[in-house]
């Protein structure tokens, strides 16, 4: 199963061009230089998708926030948006069917939208690389990854239940909403990165899905730092891939994504990250921020450190 970020077609719409006052729709309804809108309130959902044994369809999972449970989800084709400030950027249009009919469309971009901001349509591809979708499916942790609590506590992420507290980066209190655990097949770029606990200073290695987002620091000495995928960190030695095979995965919910700490490394919860900066650091805890940052460059990710307990954090 693999869960997406996805906003409908009803909450976008052309507000210039071809389509215009017409929602986002699929491939060969859709004209280049159409600027769609996403609508002020517009919220982001999660898609949970089931893969069909053959491969070529997907179904909506029993779990999953949006969509008519078993409905068929098919990939319906990539598309290339560029904002007012002419950052660019790709998404995918994804299609639930039933009887033939298109019951809805949803898009899933590669960087955050914006309420209230115009994207340009600049390019559509209907022949899209189904590996996409890894690069899209939320994050996930494996066994043994120690989460912190909100009372200091680490517990094994495979252990977490739903209710229980857990530390974020503004050190407030988020609950679980859901953990699932299942078993998956680990192969080529899908397999999970491992992170040697000697490269960040840790305690334990950390193994993150490849697609997760960790916390760096700036490396010239300086506060801030920036969201990078665990796949962009891999240096073939102290980060790299895993063994393929099979492996257990736990997926953790929260309602609403957060910053937490993995083996005390922050990294991002469960909903896909933002393009981020370094504005995220600095509305960090003092405490948190001076725990890593370092008197001159360094490779050490903003981490909390270890068996410190919550209440003696400033």
């Amino acid at each position: 199963m693999q869960d997406f970020t996805i906003y409908t077609s009803a909450q976008l719409s052309v507000v210039q061009g071809v389509n215009y006052g017409g929602p986002l729709s699929v491939n060969g309804e859709l004209y280049l230089d159409d600027v769609y809108r996403l609508k002020t309130n517009a919220q982001p959902t999660r898609l949970t998708l089931q893969e069909e044994a053959s491969g070529r369809w997907h179904r909506v999972a029993a779990h999953s926030a949006i969509g008519a449970i078993g409905a068929a989800v098919h990939l319906d084709s990539q598309v290339t948006l560029m904002s007012e400030a002419g950052q660019t950027f790709d998404a995918l249009i994804f299609v639930e069917v039933e009887l033939g009919e298109i019951k809805q469309v949803y898009l899933s971009a590669f960087s955050a939208l914006q309420p209230d901001t115009d994207y340009r349509l600049i390019g559509i591809d209907c022949h899209v690389n189904p590996h996409k979708l890894a690069e899209l499916s939320d994050p996930i942790f494996y066994p043994g990854t120690q989460i912190t609590l909100a009372d200091g506590r680490q517990c094994a992420a495979e252990d977490l239940k739903p209710g229980q507290e857990v530390l974020t980066h503004d050190f407030a209190q988020q609950k679980v909403t859901c953990v699932e655990i299942e078993t998956q097949r680990a192969q080529g770029k899908n397999r999970p990165i491992r992170i040697s606990k000697s490269h960040f200073g840790t305690d334990h290695d950390l193994i993150l899905s490849a697609e997760h987002r960790i916390l760096y620091p700036q490396t010239n000495g300086s506060y801030g730092g920036r969201f990078i995928k665990a796949e962009e960190l891999r240096n073939g030695t102290t980060i790299d891939w895993v063994e393929a095979g099979f492996v257990e995965c736990v997926k953790i919910r929260f309602a609403t994504e957060h910053l937490i700490f993995a083996n005390g490394i922050a990294v991002q919860s469960h909903l896909r990250g933002e393009d981020r900066d370094s504005e995220a650091v600095e509305r960090l805890p003092r405490a948190v921020q001076s725990s890593w940052h370092p008197a001159k460059p360094s490779r050490r990710a903003l981490y909390l450190p270890s068996r410190l307990p919550y209440k003696n954090i400033d």
